[in-house]
Parts: structure tokens; sequence; C-alpha cells
């Protein structure tokens, strides 16, 4: 049985702009995220977590390629994968860790930046 965290990712007005997700499978953690461009989209929760679990559940996926966008997905994903260390307490801390799945080498990986 997969259980899901969810972490909103919000602009400094407090407003939704994206959220962050984080998957327990019966092995591991699989982190995903969806953004949303404030300027041109609205923000839509269903989307947003439909995005999300669907970039945790593949293979890989790229993070945003502007450093702060990345910089917001990579907050949240720190944060997740503090309260997943909390809330996951059958799985080994090393099966949580998001650092894990950010290297290219790891095979087949549940995240990874794409070149």
């Amino acid at each position: 049985m997969e259980q899901v965290l969810k972490l909103y990712i919000r602009d400094k007005n407090k407003r939704p702009r994206g959220v962050a997700v984080a998957i327990k499978t019966d092995r591991n953690v699989l982190y995903g995220f969806s953004l949303c461009n404030v300027n041109l989209d609205r923000w839509d929760k269903k989307l947003g977590i439909a995005i999300a679990l669907a970039r945790a559940t593949a293979p890989s996926y790229q993070l945003p390629k502007l450093q702060d966008r990345e910089a917001l997905v990579l907050d949240a994903f720190e944060k997740l994968e503090e309260r997943a260390t909390r809330y996951f307490k059958d799985l080994p801390p090393d099966k949580i860790k998001m650092s894990n799945h950010l290297h290219e080498d790891i095979s087949p990986a549940p995240f990874c930046i794409l070149p």
C-alpha cells in the first residue's frame, strides 16, 4: 500500500505555486513535484497533485532549469524528507533520503537529473 505526503510550495505572499510529494512504496520513498507559472497559469490543486504523483512514479524526470525554481523544489524535497523520516518509521533512513535520488548513476532511479 502506498502512502503519500504532500507539501504545497508557496510564493512569498503565501499563495500556492506548486506541490511536492513523497510516496512510500514497499522498498523506498519516491519524490515528485509540480510548479505552475504564476504569470501564465492558474493554480489547480488536483492537476498539481496529479503531475507531482506522475513525476514521482516516472523512471526519471528533470528538475526546473531556472535556479530559483529549482531551489524551491529542492527546499520542498528537503522538508518532505524530514517529514518522511519521522512518518515512515518502518523504512530505513537510507531508503528515505532524497539525496540518493539526485545522482545520474543510480539505475533504475526514481529521481534523476536528465542531461
